[in-house]
């Protein structure tokens, strides 16, 4: 996927200058991206390194945010057909919390809307289900067991 279209920097927190670039999987920062995926949604449930990591990887849409050279948040996105899956969200302990998630979804769905997907979907965490609610994302059918968890189907129509 072309991976041109990058957000505006800001400041974190902590002062750093915050950026948000879509990567390919060519790029240093998709190593990053996947150690802090599996240090954020696979280590917490005793998975291993690499367990993380998806068949679809070259097809799909990677977007991080950047402090520097550290990668803090990312999000994937699988395409399919006109619509799509969004997956694989993650914001590293002590960046969270500070609207790096949202400024992650509010990017990609920009560039979703631009690229003329029509919607998005998420199997979201039973416990992030308010997070994606709040950006407009609607609960789908009854809540299923994913990876060991509970989640719910979340969609949105862009």
């Amino acid at each position: 996927m072309n991976t041109s279209n990058s957000r505006p920097k800001r400041r974190t927190a902590n002062n750093g200058a915050l950026s948000f670039e879509f990567i390919s999987t060519d790029s240093a920062a998709y190593a990053r991206e996947r150690e802090l995926r599996a240090k954020v949604l696979r280590e917490p449930l005793g998975m291993p390194p690499g367990a993380e990591i998806f068949p679809f990887e070259d097809e799909a849409l990677h977007l991080v945010a950047r402090v520097g050279d550290d990668v803090v948040g990312c999000v994937m996105f699988k395409p399919e057909g006109k619509t799509g899956r969004m997956l694989q969200m993650a914001v590293a302990q002590g960046h969270q919390k500070n609207g790096i998630g949202t400024e992650l979804v509010k990017t990609l769905e920009e560039r979703l809307r631009h690229d003329g997907f029509h919607d998005v979907y998420a199997h979201a965490r039973d416990y992030a289900v308010p997070f994606y609610e709040h950006l407009g994302y609607s609960i789908d059918g009854k809540p299923f067991t994913e990876i060991g968890i509970r989640h719910f189907l979340m969609r949105k129509a862009l």
